[in-house]
């Protein structure tokens, strides 16, 4: 692109700069209790994949800070709101646990990130598809995490489990009466449940309880 090398230093000052005040300002966001802080991680990085795959159709430079400006203050999500992330998914008894198995990976990918990119540009003569496999890789990630995201609110609604109420779960097992077994008979139990004794109404919704036989 004919950049020279100052200019290509001032690039990575842009995304070092806005990577710092990223991260004070999604660590401020992600700690909002209205936040939802996987959400938000899912659309930070979203956004940083799209626009890295978008870098080989930049030709101006005033485009590549824009890229480097965008990129390095998305990308700040990472370090602040994946702690958030586990616990939401794990719970906070399990942080150091579930940091044990993310980072393995994030280091592997750091590794074999440059030999990659300098593999297809030996191989293509060209650093488009470095950032097209790279970008690709950043969005699927992000895209990955939508399913169990989607689930775990959807058990958190069904529980009645809040951001600002997470041991509600608590109080619900505890209203559940435990079945014996030694007096069943057969492998399936019919109930006939009445929404009066054998349903719990938690924040409109009826969840079923177990009755005692």
């Amino acid at each position: 692109m004919g950049i020279g090398g100052n200019e290509s230093f001032m690039l990575f000052s842009v995304i070092g700069i806005t990577n710092l005040a990223g991260r004070f300002i999604f660590g401020a966001i992600g700690h909002h209790p209205l936040t939802d802080e996987v959400l938000l991680y899912i659309c930070t990085f979203i956004i940083s994949g799209a626009v890295t795959l978008a870098v080989p159709l930049l030709t101006q430079y005033g485009a590549l800070l824009a890229y480097s400006a965008t990129f390095g203050f998305f990308s700040a999500s990472y370090g602040v709101l994946l702690p958030g992330m586990i616990c939401e998914f794990l719970g906070a008894s399990e942080l150091a646990s579930g940091l044990g198995a993310i980072l393995p990976f994030c280091a592997l990918g750091t590794m074999l990130g440059g030999p990659v990119a300098g593999f297809l540009y030996d191989s293509l003569h060209s650093y488009s598809w470095s950032f097209i496999v790279g970008g690709g890789v950043i969005v699927t990630s992000a895209i990955s995490i939508i399913v169990p995201f989607w689930r775990k609110k959807h058990l958190k609604v069904v529980m009645g489990v809040t951001k600002n109420n997470p041991d509600n779960h608590h109080e619900i097992e505890s209203n559940i009466i435990p079945t014996p077994m030694d007096n069943c008979e057969g492998d399936i139990l019919d109930y006939e449940m009445e929404e009066s004794d054998n349903l719990l109404k938690i924040d409109g919704h009826f969840v079923p309880t177990v009755v005692d036989v």
